[in-house]
This record gives C-alpha cells, structure tokens and sequence, in this order.
C-alpha cells in the first residue's frame, strides 16, 4: 500500500480538527496553527485539495506532511497514525473493488456500501470517570438530566469533560473529550479527542436517542456540536443531532436522504454565507426540503451556534428559518 492509497481513504479536516477548531471562510477552512503559536488564524485547510498552509510558519503540504511536522516524526510513522486514527488495515484495503477507489476521487455522494470497522472499548476507559456535576456545562445552560443521558462525567486522569459517542444505532463506539485545561495550546494537547479511532464520520451523534422524535415530526435538526444537542433538548426539543462540523460528507448525505425527513441545517453563524456555495446541501435539497437557520435580525454574536442565547432567541430564529433554494 503506498502513500497515495491511504490519503485516498482519509479526510484531512477529520484529522486536523483534534487539533484546532476550522472555521468556513470564502469557501476554505481556517483555523489557529497548531504547528506554532499565534493568536490571528492564518491556517487553512483546503478539503477539495486536501491539503493545508499556514501563511505564519509557512508549513504546507498534505496530512502526511502535517503529522511529521506536529509529531516530529517520519513518513512511516505518520502514515501508521492516519492508520491507525482511521482503521485502515492493508486486508481491508485489499478487499475494496478497483471501481470504488475510482469513484472516491469524484465525491459521489453515495459511492459504496461500506462498513466502518471499530475497535472495541476498553472497560479499562471507563474507570478513568468518575460522575460529577460539570458546572462547565450546567453554566451553559445543559441541565444534569440531558447530560446523564450521554454519560457526560469527568475523566480524572485527562483532566476533560467526557461523553459517549454511538453510532446510529446506539452502539459505543467511543468517548469524545473535551480537554479542561486552558492553556492546552501551550501544553501541545488537542481540545478535542477520541478514546477510540471512529474512522469514517457515518453516523448523527443522538440520531439513536433522537430518531423517534425526528419521524414524529417529520423533521431533523441538524447542529455543529454535541453541546448545541444537549441545549435544545435542555429546552425540550428532542428532533436534533449533531454533524460535527459545518458540512456534511457523503456518507451522512446518503443517510439523510434515505430518511425523507424535512431537514433544518441550524449551523453556526459564521458558516450561513459559505453554506450555500456547499454542493451537498445543493444535493440534498433535491430529495428533501431543506431549511437554514438565519440570523438576519443580529440576535447571535459572529462565533454563536443558533442555540447559545437560549430558548427565546432559539424561537425566533426557527420561526425565521428560510427554505434553501
């Protein structure tokens, strides 16, 4: 297997986002560079390209060259790392057919029918929580009982905020946390990580929790982050799930569809520009209605999710909601 074939696997946004938040600009994604310290975002990621440059340090290159460059190690090391991150074995690899590698390079939005190999969790994770009251979190707004539904406790031996990630059919797959320490940056750890390798992102976080919601009203939330979930559920709104992101791949394109839901694209405010030059919105609006979230009365701050000014502004925001034509 060389080089090329596991770049062909891999998205390089998954990757780099345990290291520093991307934000969507002009159609590219920005973010501060975890490869030096700097307070102005001058890193970009290009997903079309796969590639990434920092205009401060000037590093660039594909993710094998971003894992040399962060872990100081070799081109050996770095491709086991994506590897490992993403659970490639050489049989699995072996096993797909010539015309699916193909396909890959054009993006089709439903190329294959592929199964996500997982490790298993280890009991030896869990007893690294202990239950808490996270007053991180109980100060924005999520209340005890949401947050016992996701298994959210800390983690003492990491110092985060740890929570469940299940799959669309409610199987653990593993524990994203979230680090605690302010000074993380300095201290060269990611804000966000997996306990375990999730490989391709082909779930909804809480579609399982969420799901008999979603047909009951024929309708599906869709938010950037788990927390975003945790607060409209705080507010008694259960038909929602988080992306992870501010788009879409094709696998969680395929599952939307294959819903019939009418969708509700409640990204964060910084993104609702961008979002309409995004193809697979384009393409889902072509099997469903699909509906934004639109600040045009300035009721969030730039960085704010639709829900972080509480439920009253939540309202007005949905009932504002415009249909992506």
């Amino acid at each position: 297997m060389t080089w090329e074939d596991i770049i062909e696997q891999v998205n390089i946004v998954d990757y780099i986002q345990q290291y520093t938040d991307l934000k969507e600009e002009n159609g590219e994604l920005w973010g501060v560079c975890p490869l030096h310290n700097e307070n102005t975002p001058s890193f970009c990621v290009n997903e079309d390209k796969q590639t990434f440059y920092c205009f401060g340090c000037n590093s660039g290159g594909t993710l094998i060259n971003f894992i040399m460059e962060y872990e100081k190690c070799s081109c050996a090391v770095a491709i086991q790392k994506i590897k490992d991150f993403y659970n490639i074995t050489d049989e699995n690899y072996q096993n797909i057919p010539m015309i699916i590698k193909i396909l890959r390079k054009f993006k089709k939005f439903k190329s294959e029918n592929k199964v996500t190999l997982r490790e298993e969790i280890s009991n030896q994770i869990s007893k690294r929580f202990i239950s808490s009251n996270i007053k991180e979190w109980i100060a924005e707004g999520i209340s005890q009982k949401v947050m016992n539904l996701f298994g959210v406790k800390y983690d003492k031996t990491e110092n985060a905020i740890a929570f469940e990630v299940r799959d669309n059919d409610g199987k653990l797959i593993a524990f994203k946390e979230r680090t605690l320490y302010p000074d993380f940056k300095e201290r060269n750890i990611p804000k966000y990580t997996f306990t375990n390798p999730i490989g391709t992102n082909d779930f909804l976080w809480a579609f399982y929790l969420n799901k008999e919601s979603c047909f009951e009203k024929k309708e599906i939330i869709l938010v950037e982050g788990e927390k975003s979930v945790m607060k409209l559920m705080t507010y008694g709104i259960n038909n929602c799930v988080a992306i992870g992101t501010s788009h879409i791949n094709d696998e969680q394109l395929a599952f939307l569809i294959s819903l019939g839901l009418n969708v509700v694209v409640a990204i964060d405010k910084d993104k609702h520009k961008t979002m309409f030059k995004d193809e697979k919105w384009k393409k889902l609006r072509r099997y469903c209605k699909v509906y934004m979230i639109y600040d045009g009365e300035k009721l969030l701050e730039e960085k704010d999710a639709p829900v972080d000014k509480g439920l009253e502004v939540w309202k007005r925001l949905y009932d504002k909601k415009r249909i992506l034509s």
